[in-house]
């Protein structure tokens, strides 16, 4: 979108993302937080997730998320939240819970930071589930968010994957 900021995933680091993940996401809950243009969540559709839920507190990226999963003739299986990512934590973390949540917050923001934290207050991630964080490489992280700990990165060019779980036992 003009004038918007958004960094879509490239698709190295979706690649690299996706083989990581292999075929456990499907039939899994997926949290696409932070959506910008939504590719991350549609991908995580076609790759078998049972249900991606997409959330961005920008109305033009909202709408950009709906024209991009018509285009791809997906219909079901996708709830859209116009809501900040935070407060989507906050709100449902008492009430949902997904298999796997990728956060893809603007660079140079601490809202990756905080979703992290936030995660950790609530029962949103499932026992075993997975936590992906894409950041600039230099981003300087924490290892632990309370029970959310941190146990592989992987680098891809400027971008850095860091995946985080409740019990530091890299399920995935």
């Amino acid at each position: 979108l003009k004038g918007l900021d958004i960094r879509p995933t490239p698709d190295k680091v979706k690649g690299a993302l996706f083989n990581i993940i292999g075929s456990r996401i499907i039939e899994k809950r997926f949290l696409d937080l932070f959506s910008g243009t939504g590719n991350i969540g549609i991908e995580a559709l076609s790759r078998g997730a049972l249900e991606v839920c997409f959330v961005d507190n920008d109305k033009r990226s909202i709408k950009l998320i709906r024209e991009n999963l018509e285009k791809c003739g997906i219909e079901k299986e996708f709830k859209i939240f116009f809501e900040d990512g935070i407060e989507f934590i906050c709100s449902r973390g008492k009430k949902e819970k997904f298999d796997l949540i990728f956060l893809d917050p603007p660079y140079g923001s601490d809202l990756g930071e905080l979703a992290l934290e936030e995660i950790s207050k609530t029962n949103i991630i499932e026992q075993k589930g997975l936590i992906i964080f894409e950041h600039f490489h230099k981003s300087e992280i924490n290892r632990e968010y309370g029970h959310i700990k941190l146990y592989k990165q992987k680098r891809l060019g400027d971008t850095c994957l860091s995946f985080f779980d409740k019990e530091n036992k890299g399920y995935f």
